[in-house]
């Protein structure tokens, strides 16, 4: 099965239109493919910098932007 990472034209538009966060799911179908999350987190670093990718940060700040998110 094909990766199904976000393309670099599609993140391009998300940033253009104002994304402030990108997350980095596994995609998996089968709990071995879990490992390939860092895959897809270590392209997207390549796009992006860490800090705009939410994974990168500390726990307690994903946990507070959730928070402030919820209202």
């Amino acid at each position: 099965m094909p990766r199904q990472d976000l393309n670099v034209e599609l993140a391009t538009v998300a940033r253009e239109e104002g994304v402030e966060w990108f997350t980095m799911g596994s995609d998996a179908h089968a709990a071995p493919e879990r490992e390939l999350l860092p895959f897809g987190m270590a392209i997207a670093a390549r796009r992006d910098p860490r800090e705009r990718i939410l994974n990168y940060r500390p726990l307690e700040f994903a946990r507070s932007w959730a928070h402030r998110t919820r209202g």
